[in-house]
């Protein structure tokens, strides 16, 4: 019953920021024509989404390892309970005197200490990298707090690897999986298609949509589902050109959307 009271308290926020807030945007760069704009508003206005200090969003940029930590703490309640210092993080290339990054430190240091994410074997933690696809499933099995484990058998995990054991978690829920020739891919950079399929699947969202983009043979048929129900939630869409480009990289706009979609 509690949880129930959490979530529809969320709502109601949401609605009410969005109603209210929303007229203009925020950002110079997101015009109020554009279809995440009461996503970023919403957000911003929660405290969950930031810009640059030249006022922009850069809605189109990728995101990266910073942005999505800090906006996963923030929708999860925990953005900025962590000390803002660097002294406590062991990442050699996260430091509160570089002001391109000090604003994701408290965030990170919470994720961290809570095991949601990790640095690298040589010691940084790559804030301005992408979240690749290891990264995503180890993220959303912390989040989630999954413990059921699946054998898992990628041509391309040995089985040692830092990922191993959340990715496992993740198989188990069904959230995500391998690609036909048998590997998993560790490394590459989270797409919309697949991101829209880990999301759907990890927050159990069922809205009906309709695909009717340009290049829906494009969309691989077991992403469909998934983006079908996004869509139908509204929570990602496609491009002005009627496309969906399911193969693109997951940018910053698409991502604030989906977490207002899913908070």
């Amino acid at each position: 019953m509690k949880n129930i009271k959490r979530v529809l308290c969320l709502v109601l926020t949401l609605l009410m920021v969005a109603s209210t807030v929303s007229v203009f945007a925020a950002f110079s760069d997101v015009p109020t024509t554009a279809s995440y704009e009461k996503a970023v508003s919403a957000l911003s206005q929660l405290g969950i989404i930031k810009g640059y200090d030249d006022g922009t969003f850069k809605p189109d940029n990728d995101v990266t390892r910073a942005e999505f930590t800090a906006m996963l703490m923030r929708t999860m309640g925990a953005g900025s309970i962590g000390s803002s210092s660097s002294a406590d993080l062991p990442f050699s290339d996260v430091s509160d005197q570089n002001s391109d990054i000090s604003w994701s430190i408290p965030n990170i240091n919470t994720a961290y200490k809570n095991g949601i994410v990790n640095g690298y074997e040589d010691g940084t933690f790559l804030p301005d990298a992408n979240i690749s696809r290891a990264e995503l499933a180890k993220v959303i099995s912390a989040a989630k707090q999954f413990t059921s484990l699946a054998d898992i058998n990628f041509s391309d995990v040995s089985g040692d690897e830092w990922f191993v054991s959340d990715l496992r978690k993740c198989v188990a829920q069904g959230i995500i999986g391998g690609y036909e020739d048998g590997t998993f891919r560790p490394d590459d950079a989270v797409t919309r298609e697949e991101a829209a399929t880990m999301f759907q699947r990890a927050y159990k969202i069922n809205s009906i949509g309709l695909l009717n983009f340009s290049d829906n043979d494009s969309i691989s048929e077991w992403a469909k589902t998934s983006v079908t129900a996004l869509v139908g939630a509204g929570v990602i869409n496609g491009y002005e050109d009627g496309t969906f480009m399911p193969s693109a990289p997951i940018t910053r706009a698409e991502v604030v959307k989906i977490l207002d979609g899913i908070t």
